[in-house]
């Protein structure tokens, strides 16, 4: 969407709208599901189950005994289970009636492609389907790109929806770890834009700036880790500040890894990769929650310590990898080549106009 609509130096900015357009989602859904949803209410329950003894004594000598024993037990069970189910069916529906008529607005309203391409590279020719895999076979550093992308949006996404578990052992609750999300969400989608629109405007620091982005995502993570491990005085002054700042880091590198992959394929059609890294995405992020779907951890806290590790290793992987800027060079070469020719006629021809460098 954002090479076809958008020119070279507003591509980043688009992609981070579109992006952080969702954890603006998820922020809000932090403060309305609550509001539509009941918490669950916990309750003990009491099971009983007789075990009868049955004794037979000859008739001769008294009658037939039987003797019974009574074992009873608590289950731990939610009340409200059938309000909850009810309430969250009409959250879904509420949902799936405003995604339908985005939907519908979308595909009624906007055509395919603007009248002219925003870019050189818009219009340029792009890689058949079928020699895709090829490409990215045989170059070892995209698949490296591709694959840690993708690892950590699905790692991160998953994390950021689950506050209420990561924290639990820390005492925080459901509202406060709704009201966390949000703040983090938010101000994560804030700075997410900034970074996009300055790497716009710095197009061959991508790179560096991802590496500032994520080395500072690992030191607020660290202190969050630290925090939730109790390695340092615990409080939830800092607990909510260093995650919000975590958030911040990590979130805003999102749209600037998006623009990594799609230069570093060039020209791979981005559609395919990013369809790729985001089924990476849903793959990391299944795994990254099979651990609390089938253990029952007392202390959480390895959650944001794996999130520590993710940071650190996106610095190893950023670094290691070449940068790469096939479309941005693309469309520079023929804007110098454009605004040359102009200055050559200029010189040439007197009282000839000059054109702009982006006509």
């Amino acid at each position: 969407m954002s090479v076809a609509w958008f020119p070279h130096n507003e591509r980043a900015t688009s992609t981070s709208i579109a992006v952080m357009s969702t954890y603006v989602g998820l922020g809000i859904a932090y403060i309305i599901n609550p509001l539509l949803v009941s918490a669950p209410v916990f309750g003990q329950v009491i099971t009983g189950y007789q075990n009868t003894t049955e004794s037979t004594i000859p008739s001769d000598q008294g009658p037939t005994h039987t003797y019974g024993v009574f074992n009873a037990s608590t289950t731990s069970v939610v009340l409200n289970k059938d309000i909850m189910e009810e309430e969250i069916m009409t959250l879904i529906y509420i949902e799936t009636g405003i995604t339908a008529l985005l939907l519908l607005i979308a595909v009624t309203l906007v055509p395919n492609v603007p009248p002219t391409p925003p870019s050189r590279s818009a219009n340029a020719t792009r890689m058949g389907y079928t020699k895709v895999f090829l490409h990215l076979i045989r170059n070892g550093f995209l698949c490296l790109l591709v694959v840690y992308t993708g690892i950590m949006i699905g790692v991160y996404s998953t994390w950021v929806v689950i506050f209420g578990i990561a924290f639990e052992h820390l005492g925080i609750e459901q509202k406060e770890a709704g009201w966390l999300g949000f703040t983090c969400l938010i101000g994560s989608s804030v700075l997410g834009f900034i970074s996009a629109r300055f790497s716009d405007l710095c197009s061959r620091r991508l790179k560096t700036i991802l590496v500032i982005m994520l080395v500072i995502a690992s030191l607020m993570f660290l202190w969050v880790s630290l925090l939730c491990s109790q390695y340092i005085d615990y409080s939830k002054e800092q607990l909510f500040a260093s995650t919000i700042l975590a958030c911040a880091f990590l979130n805003g590198c999102v749209p600037l890894l998006y623009e990594q992959i799609c230069n570093a394929a060039f020209p791979i059609p981005e559609g395919i990769i990013v369809g790729i890294s985001g089924l990476v995405t849903m793959i990391g992020g299944i795994f990254y929650m099979l651990p609390i779907s089938l253990v029952e951890f007392e202390d959480n806290s390895w959650l944001e310590w794996s999130l520590l590790v993710l940071c650190v290793v996106g610095c190893v992987v950023i670094m290691v990898t070449p940068q790469r800027n096939g479309r941005a060079e693309l469309d520079v070469s023929v804007r110098v080549e454009k605004a040359y020719y102009y200055e050559r006629l200029d010189t040439e021809q007197t009282g000839l106009l000059k054109v702009p460098e982006n006509a």
